[in-house]
């Protein structure tokens, strides 16, 4: 494009110093070469204005209850360049295996599109150039047998590659603490009661390399005499912020109630039920969604309307909210 524009000048000056009879002649030329020159500055501006941006964020909760288990986050996609879209769904079920759902958050996407001041418009428009979500699910989707913790291990491994072919020109991806991305999976089986979870962590230190952090990998008895656990996953510092002294002064009397029973109650699993959980999962996204609203310097990156999603005694994985 620099020759281009250079070479422009250059007939430009030429012209400048033409005969009286070739100036004339020229002027003939003159619309042609001016439709010419502003078809390669629309080019050039199209070129520049298209902007490769990561796409993440998001708070999860996962929380088993005697009837199954409850999986909700909140619905902001954020996007790199600072503008966000509500409303999205971040977790995906596996078509597979039934009552098997994961989510992702962090920078879990990179896309392309021309700059748009709306960034539900840029998420239509957009041109995707990875969706670590699409590659975990194509590779889960195409596994024989089921998902185990060597299933998790392989897919580690292929997100850590594709991730580090992508950082020596998207260093974006890496976090203000070097975290990229965290996987989560969840499987309910009925005629058991038993609930697998699972999760990891990718962060890279020097953003050329990747490691795995926070692997999780653990089976819960939904019948049995052992206590009730909140699993998170995402922003979960803007949680704990939000459970602090000052996040519960900011956020109000209304926020963290369903919380703070379970805290002074701590039931048993096989005691918890569904409606509990899914009281539960929404104060906790909902608290840290306000907290991420009030703080917007503090990117947590999480906002809009709480998605949750119930797996439990039907075929297949019910929408609450």
């Amino acid at each position: 494009m620099k020759h281009m524009r250079f070479a422009a000048i250059l007939a430009l000056r030429a012209f400048a110093f033409q005969s009286t009879f070739e100036i004339v002649a020229m002027k003939r030329l003159a619309p042609t070469l001016l439709t010419v020159l502003m078809a390669l500055i629309a080019w050039d501006s199209e070129r520049t204005n298209k902007l490769d941006v990561s796409v993440g964020g998001t708070i999860l909760a996962f929380i088993p209850a005697g009837d199954g288990i409850i999986v909700a986050s909140d619905s902001r996609e954020t996007l790199g360049n600072g503008l966000h879209c509500d409303g999205q769904d971040k977790i995906f079920a596996l078509t597979k295996y039934p009552l098997s759902v994961f989510a992702m958050s962090g920078s879990y996407g990179l896309l392309t599109a021309p700059a748009n001041e709306d960034a539900c418009a840029f998420l239509r428009s957009a041109r995707v150039k990875v969706d670590f979500r699409a590659v975990a699910k194509n590779f889960l989707e195409s596994r024989q047998g089921p998902i185990t913790k060597d299933t998790l291990n392989k897919l580690e491994a292929l997100l850590r590659e594709e991730i580090e072919k992508l950082l020596p020109t998207n260093p974006e991806l890496v976090g203000v603490d070097g975290g990229i991305l965290s996987f989560s999976f969840v499987k309910y089986v009925h005629q058991q009661k038993t609930v697998t979870y699972a999760a990891f962590e990718i962060t890279s230190v020097d953003k050329r390399n990747t490691t795995i952090q926070s692997e999780v990998f653990t089976t819960i008895h939904n019948d049995e005499d052992e206590l009730q656990n909140i699993y998170l996953a995402g922003k979960t510092a803007c949680f704990l912020n939000a459970t602090s002294a000052e996040g519960r002064k900011v956020l109000g009397s209304g926020f963290l109630r369903s919380h703070d029973y379970y805290v002074q109650t701590r039931p048993r699993v096989g005691e918890f039920t569904q409606e509990d959980a899914v009281l539960l999962a929404r104060d906790v996204i909902d608290s840290t969604v306000r907290y991420s609203t009030l703080f917007p310097g503090s990117d947590c990156r999480t906002g809009g309307p709480t998605k949750i999603l119930a797996l439990n005694a039907h075929v297949y994985p019910v929408k609450i909210q």
